[in-house]
């Protein structure tokens, strides 16, 4: 739900180059159709999807706490996985 100028300030601060960053903040489409928005208090529980190229979810973790982070060796596994390596010409 952070605000566009907020992510483009994270991504410049942490070097985040090769990822495309998206807000929820105006309506919470992304929360109301994936589920992961907490009523009443206009915040997103923390997450992690890996959408594949047939736009399916291929990977999802629900993190219970909000202060948690996610475990990310297993979502980095999981994308590994889903990972289209392509082949020496």
């Amino acid at each position: 739900m952070d605000l566009p100028f907020a992510l483009k300030r994270l991504r410049k601060e942490f070097g985040i180059n090769k990822v495309k960053t998206l807000s929820d903040h105006r309506d919470a489409d992304f929360g109301k159709k994936y589920g992961v928005l907490i009523n009443g208090m206009r915040l997103l529980a923390r997450a992690v999807f890996i959408i594949g190229k047939d736009d399916m979810i291929k990977y999802f973790q629900l993190v219970k706490e909000l202060s948690s982070p996610p475990d990310y060796k297993d979502a980095l596994a999981a994308l590994k996985k889903e990972a289209v390596h392509p082949s020496p010409i």
